[in-house]
């Protein structure tokens, strides 16, 4: 323990033994400490602020639900904005296919373009097939008859 004072009639106590030796000392602070509590309990009941800090407390408990029906409100919008962005992928992975699709075509076409014009043979069965199945089997069909026809892409003259 540390040192403890209290004076009573003028004599304070400044050790653990002198405070043990005066027990009239522990009975005030008791008494005090009842005393206290039965102002302190007295000013409670009486006191006229216990309507107003009620009336707080339910304004606040009102704000508090305004509070989370706004943040339900604030919830369903991110929902629906996370539900936007999730079929708005679902639109980047098609374009991001479309796209894919869309440069195997141009590459086979441009590929097959300067077989023609470099070589000036016709395309092989091969090529022709391969053509047939990136663009569809009539536009590459046409295509490989101009050039087969001569009416088409095909050896330019210089």
């Amino acid at each position: 323990m540390g040192s403890l004072s209290f004076c009573i009639t003028g004599n304070c106590c400044t050790n653990a033994k002198e405070t043990v030796s005066m027990g009239c000392q522990i009975n005030i602070l008791t008494k005090f400490h009842k005393d206290w509590m039965k102002t302190v309990t007295s000013i409670v009941y009486t006191s006229d602020s216990i309507n107003i800090l009620t009336k707080f407390h339910q304004d606040w408990m009102q704000n508090i639900n305004i509070l989370t029906k706004f943040h339900k409100d604030w919830m369903k919008t991110i929902n629906i904005l996370t539900k936007f962005h999730k079929d708005w992928m679902k639109t980047i992975n098609i374009l991001t296919k479309f796209h894919k699709d869309w440069m195997k075509t141009v590459t086979s076409t441009v590929y097959t373009n300067k077989l023609l014009t470099d070589a000036g043979h016709h395309t092989s069965h091969k090529l022709t097939m391969s053509l047939c199945d990136r663009t569809g089997g009539a536009a590459a069909a046409r295509w490989a008859h101009r050039a087969r026809a001569g009416t088409g892409p095909g050896p330019r003259a210089h």
